[in-house]
Formats: C-alpha cells, sequence, structure tokens
C-alpha cells in the first residue's frame, strides 16, 4: 500500500522551524513524491526563482540533489483581487479586539520557534489552532462591520475549497503514479481540514493510501 506522510510547516524560516531540520525529516522519511501546497502554474513560476522559493521549496531543492523526487504541486484555488490586503484588514482588527487572541498567536509563534516541526505536527499546536480560530469566529460574530464577516465567510470558503481540491488532487495523481513513499508538506493551519477529509476519504471506502502525520504514533 502507498504512504503518505503529513508534515506540516511554516512556509517560511522561524527557529527550529528551517530548511535544515526539514531536510533530516525528509531523509528519515526518504519520499519517492513530494505533495506541494502549490498551484501547478504558481510552481513553474516560483521554481525557477531560488529567491522566491518557500521553506517546504528550498527543503526539497536541497534533498532532490542526492535523490530522486517527484514534485506535484496539489492546491487549486482562485481568490478575488487584492484579498490579501483585504484579508490582513480581518486579522488585524480581530488582533485588535481580541488580547485571547494575541495571547494564543503568540504563545503558537513562540513554540514553533522553539521546538520547530515538533510542535507544528502534534496535537498541542492543532489544539492551539482550533482555541485561535473559534476566538477569530466569536470576534467576527460579534463585529457589527459587513466588510469583516464578507472578509471571513470568503476566506472560509477558499480554505475550505483548497483542502478539498488538494486531498482530491493527492489521490488522484496517486493512482497515476507509482510509489511506495511520499509526504504532503502542508500549512500546519491546514492540519485539522485535511485530517477531515482524509477520513472522510477512510469513511467512503477509499483505502488505498495509508496516512502518518510526522511526529505522531
Amino acid at each position: 500500500m502507498k504512504e503518505i506522510t503529513l508534515i506540516c510547516t511554516a512556509h517560511n524560516e522561524r527557529g527550529r522551524c528551517n530548511v535544515e531540520q526539514l531536510v533530516k525529516i525528509l531523509d528519515a522519511i526518504q519520499p519517492e513524491v513530494a505533495f506541494e501546497e502549490l498551484r501547478p502554474l504558481d510552481a513553474l513560476m516560483l521554481y525557477k526563482d531560488p529567491s522566491r522559493y518557500t521553506l517546504e521549496m528550498q527543503a526539497i531543492s536541497v534533498f532532490g540533489k542526492s535523490r530522486l523526487v517527484t514534485k506535484i504541486p496539489v492546491d487549486d484555488y482562485k481568490r478575488p483581487a487584492n484579498f490579501k490586503s483585504v484579508l490582513d484588514n480581518l486579522f488585524a482588527y480581530v488582533e485588535n479586539t481580541s488580547s485571547k487572541y494575541c495571547q494564543l498567536k503568540d504563545e503558537s509563534d513562540f513554540l514553533t520557534y522553539q521546538y520547530g516541526f515538533e510542535y507544528l505536527n502534534s496535537e498541542k499546536f492543532e489544539i492551539h489552532e482550533n482555541q485561535i480560530q473559534q476566538i477569530l469566529e466569536v470576534v467576527v460574530n460579534d463585529s457589527n462591520r459587513a466588510d469583516i464577516k464578507d472578509t471571513y465567510l470568503t476566506w472560509n470558503q477558499i480554505m475550505h475549497m483548497r483542502n478539498d481540491s488538494m486531498i482530491k488532487n493527492i489521490y488522484e495523481k496517486s493512482r497515476q503514479l507509482e510509489y511506495l513513499n511520499a509526504c504532503f508538506l502542508i500549512g500546519a493551519g491546514h492540519i485539522s481540514g485535511i485530517r477531515e477529509r482524509i477520513a472522510n476519504q477512510i469513511k467512503t471506502g477509499i483505502t488505498s493510501i495509508n496516512w502518518k502525520i510526522y511526529g505522531r504514533t
């Protein structure tokens, strides 16, 4: 049976969440295929310019110098023009409104810096992230600003579509590719949504892939 190890990451280096540590993880797993949180066209563009590599892209490139690894971008989404700045405004509003939100974010960032991938792939991170998202939702719902609520709704829809697409694309690509061992490098904030979709695949009887989360038994 094919096996995929889910590796949660942070896209940019933060303390022990760095390229060197991720390369060590890849060395231990020895994936033949690396599924990436990138859209195909973005991957083509970004891999032409090493200065724009994410943490994951850097680590895969280092790992790939001594081993053959097939890179498969599996993300797929569209978002409104200038949505990043609008989304930044949403997060700034929540930070200015909730000290508890800021406290949990700071704690999570500190633990990421101190423990890196050990923390990002742990149940503790998932609990922290779910608490952060719950506070964010409450703050948005309590807001009297239509723009904040609209942005939050759009962001949630995009995240749901991305998680759906990534898992769908991984299963489709896995039917086409011959491999025994792969990894899926994903931003840690996706973990609960991705785990939910993997569980749904298993419930429907699709058991062609054995999934593991790095660092969990």
